[in-house]
């Protein structure tokens, strides 16, 4: 019992679910996969959130995975080269 992952494959949308409440929740994402990496980003439990901090997180996952902002300290001073990417603002360093 706890999250899971609500599918709709017609139109390839997720959503979270409570399967103790039966209750589902949060963002709708655009595949099961996205729906798995924002899980794995959360800090906690996404039940825990307030549905408000929770489309925040969503937006703040969706900017660090499109490399828009840094994972780190979530500024935009981004550098690439190829698949390395650093922070010009903090020095963090990740691959793609």
């Amino acid at each position: 019992m706890g999250v899971h992952i609500l599918h709709d494959p017609t139109y390839d949308y997720c959503c979270f679910y409570c399967s103790v409440t039966m209750w589902a929740f949060g963002p709708i994402m655009y595949s099961p996969d996205e729906a798995e990496e924002f899980l794995g980003y959360l800090k906690k439990d996404p039940r825990e959130y307030k549905d408000k901090e929770l489309e925040n997180l969503y937006y703040e996952f969706r900017q660090v995975r499109d490399n828009e902002i840094c994972p780190a300290c979530k500024c935009k001073s981004i550098n690439t080269n190829g698949g390395d990417c650093w922070c010009a603002e903090c020095g963090h360093k990740w691959t793609v």
